[in-house]
């Protein structure tokens, strides 16, 4: 026997039996250091231990008082737990009749006092391997027999539910089960020998039939949905995996297919589908009609810019607009928990309740003044909380009062995203609060503060759908990248239409192909000085062009308009270029948001002219242009000849992540007006 280091597992266990202590002490001296030793000093004791531990051999001493080992070996063999313990006897006995009647109780071995203790610890370890290898050979015998049973039933259960048939190497069916035939509706007999492209269905392409046989010819298991036609005409879908079987150089010998029949969850996919759709075209109009309010016209002092996207076609986020006055208005925008058509409705009801709420105060208390942000919230408060609460939802609000006389935005923001008022320094300030959504708590109480606003300074709002966009990995986009682009547009005197097609833009590249898991929803506003102010600057004038060559028109009256005291020839000059320009971003910048405009500005400063087209995108690279060919050997290359030659300034540029911009200036005569 091979020693045993201390931290193994022992080989084996022995039991010594004998009721002479000098022969124990001898025998477990000769045992120890290679098995595990049990002692016992009579067949009683031998007995009792044999119950309680699990002994891979019984060294058993024949000549004992009470119990001999022969007696002690009928009573192993009498108990079918023990029965298959081998037994070796340890005796002075020499007569044959003695071991014959060892042998009949189950011994396995004869050793005769005095024994050499070489030839104990080796026929110990001899039988201790075998019973050993006996235990392993039969718990591996009874796992096969296991194993067959349960493969037998799994079988049964498979031929139950599935479609199983096996084709050879070629595509020939070799086997097909009774669940096949029934479905397909063709007996085996006209099954074998046959290939599958007699239940071809027609309604896949040629190369989704392609792509399964390569990636199965190749070793590969191949899975998804298939349509097949019955033998009397009908379509039946199945979910199926095909399994090739391969030799051993990789090569597949045959195929197994298992399919289920998904014909009934295929129809009710379609069914559901199209009312899905019928749904979203509902939520669509609901969401245009109800949810969004209409930007109110001709507000002075003041620049919007709105944009609202759904995760499922239909959201629960919702804005609208009030005008107070002429130098008043108010906005209210609101996110309600949950998805789909039933967070719309919710958020229908409550912009229609603050509706309700906001004539009723005014009526009520006769107020010659509209009733402040926070008794609206509050109001809304009480007649909306109770409902969401009943509904196990609650919705995230923010009232936003604008005021220009008295340079000021007075606003209730109740548990929705903060609003970031951004001035022109680059200074951002953090409009909170501290309330929570309604339909939280019934007692809540909604405070009202008045922040400052200045002009120039810019106020965005968006929802928790913008700064917990993730990437595939995980990561937030957060409020400080939100904060940072912010800062950048301030420092750039950046519209808000641009500003929020820059935000989208980042957002979109930050985001990759990882899908959309919230509603997206932006608010910009900024304070701008009324037109005729006789502002240090002129504000830039900010219009948006289609991307459409028909709707390009509108640029070059701008131009001749805001110019019409130059001379012919620069404004049209500057009108030229700024048109090939905003040509060459509609013919060749792929549309990255669609159905976003390109957005001009107009800014007329005394001795020049400038003029910037923003698109969401890359900045264009000129130097990868050729440039024209006056030859006529090859056409391209002349708008950005005629661009470059009508101005004074041409620069491509990235204002902003996401952003790209062509800035044109053009020197003016005389004095500006």
């Amino acid at each position: 026997m091979s020693p045993v280091t201390p931290d193994a597992a022992p080989p084996g266990t022995v039991l010594i039996v004998d009721d002479t202590p000098a022969n124990l002490q001898l025998c477990q001296s000769i045992l120890a250091r290679h098995c595990r030793v049990l002692t016992a000093g009579s067949g009683a004791e031998a007995l009792a231990l044999l119950a309680a531990e699990a002994v891979d051999v019984v060294l058993l001493d024949v000549m004992m008082p009470d119990m001999d080992g022969f007696a002690v070996a009928g009573q192993i063999q009498a108990d079918p737990q023990l029965a298959a313990t081998p037994i070796i006897f340890l005796t002075a006995l020499t007569d044959s009749a003695s071991q014959i009647r060892g042998l009949e109780l189950g011994a396995v071995d004869f050793l005769t006092k005095p024994v050499s203790s070489k030839i104990l610890q080796r026929r110990v370890a001899n039988v201790i391997e075998r019973e050993q290898l006996r235990r392993r050979l039969q718990g591996e015998r009874q796992a096969l027999q296991q194993a067959v049973a349960e493969l037998r039933q799994q079988k049964a259960a498979l031929d139950a539910h599935c479609l199983v048939s096996i084709c050879d190497a070629d595509g020939r069916i070799t086997y097909a089960n009774p669940r096949f035939c029934d479905i397909s509706g063709y007996p085996e007999a006209e099954l074998l020998g046959q290939n599958h492209r007699l239940i071809k269905s027609g309604l896949h392409p040629e190369s989704f039939y392609a792509e399964i046989w390569q990636t199965i010819a190749a070793g590969h298991t191949w899975h998804g949905e298939i349509a097949n036609r019955r033998s009397d005409g009908e379509i039946y879908w199945v979910d199926s995996t095909i399994i090739p079987w391969c030799d051993e150089d990789g090569i597949p010998y045959q195929y197994v297919a298992i399919r289920t029949d998904i014909t009934e969850r295929i129809r009710a996919r379609q069914q559901l589908a199209a009312a899905r759709q019928r749904e979203l075209e509902i939520g669509a109009q609901i969401q245009q009609r109800l949810l969004f309010g209409p930007l109110p016209e001709h507000l002075p002092g003041f620049a919007v810019a709105c944009h609202t996207e759904a995760s499922e076609g239909v959201d629960g986020d919702f804005y609208t607009f009030t005008r107070l006055g002429d130098d008043t208005f108010e906005l209210i925008t609101g996110d309600v928990m949950g998805k789909g058509v039933a967070a719309a409705l919710i958020a229908a009801a409550i912009k229609s309740s603050y509706r309700r709420i906001f004539t009723e105060l005014l009526c009520r208390h006769e107020l010659q003044a509209p009733p402040s942000p926070a008794q609206i919230m509050n109001a809304l408060h009480t007649a909306i909380t109770p409902e969401l609460i009943d509904l196990d939802c609650f919705a995230t609000l923010s009232l936003l009062r604008f005021d220009r006389v008295q340079g000021c935005v007075t606003w209730v923001n109740a548990g929705h995203t903060p609003a970031l008022l951004a001035h022109p320094d680059g200074q951002i300030e953090h409009l909170l609060g501290d309330n929570l959504p309604l339909g939280v708590l019934a007692n809540e109480t909604y405070a009202e503060q008045t922040t400052p606003l200045a002009i120039d300074d810019l106020l965005l709002l968006y929802s928790d759908g913008i700064s917990e966009t993730t990437t595939a990995a995980g990561t937030a986009y957060g409020e400080e990248r939100i904060r940072e682009l912010l800062r950048a547009a301030r420092c750039q005197t950046i519209s808000p239409a641009i500003l929020l097609n820059a935000l989208r833009s980042d957002l979109d590249d930050f985001a990759g192909q990882h899908g959309r898991s919230d509603d997206r929803t932006l608010i910009a506003v900024q304070m701008q000085p009324e037109h005729g102010n006789n502002a240090p600057r002129p504000h830039p004038e900010c219009f948006e062009l289609p991307r459409r060559l028909d709707g390009l028109t509108l640029l070059r009256e701008k131009i001749a308009s805001l110019l019409s005291d130059q001379p012919e020839e620069i404004w049209r000059a500057l009108a030229l270029a700024a048109f090939e320009a905003a040509t060459n971003i509609v013919r060749h910048t792929p549309e990255k948001l669609p159905g976003t405009p390109i957005i001009a500005r107009l800014e007329r400063q005394p001795q020049r002219c400038r003029v910037d087209l923003f698109y969401p995108g890359r900045a264009f690279q000129p130097g990868a242009a050729c440039p024209p060919d006056f030859s006529g050997a090859r056409a391209g290359g002349f708008g950005l000849f005629i661009i470059a030659h009508q101005v004074d300034l041409l620069a491509y540029e990235a204002p902003l992540p996401g952003m790209a911009a062509i800035r044109l200036e053009k020197q003016l005569t005389g004095a500006a007006t």
